[in-house]
């Protein structure tokens, strides 16, 4: 049997029902998990605790998921950052990949996506 590291992800995500489903589903993948609302709260939290991978909405209140992408990228600790979103353009995909986003899923995720 194969050994899963243990990640802890940082959803960034204004939409509780879409932000719980995914907290749910990698906790049972043995993940932890921190929940963040908006851009000041998701830099807050990655302060306190350092994310590996960070799911990111581009819609946000406030500050948009490209500014928190371009401010937990500067860290040291950067975390892989992927940008989930139901209204992205093509130009905010090629924005979010330039900022170094590994990649771009819409919210109609399944569990493929997050493995």
């Amino acid at each position: 049997m194969t050994a899963v590291a243990t990640l802890h992800v940082l959803i960034v995500e204004d939409e509780p029902m879409f932000a719980a489903s995914v907290r749910r589903y990698l906790e049972w993948k043995g993940h932890s998990v921190a929940v963040a609302r908006d851009a000041s709260e998701a830099l807050r939290q990655h302060r306190a605790r350092p994310a590996d991978v960070a799911l990111i909405d581009l819609a946000l209140p406030g500050a948009d998921g490209l500014a928190v992408l371009r401010q937990l990228r500067e860290d040291a600790k950067a975390p892989e950052c992927l940008i989930v979103t139901g209204r992205g353009t093509f130009d905010a995909a090629v924005e979010a990949t330039r900022l170094g986003a590994a990649d771009r899923k819409s919210t109609r995720l399944n569990s493929s996506h997050l493995g």
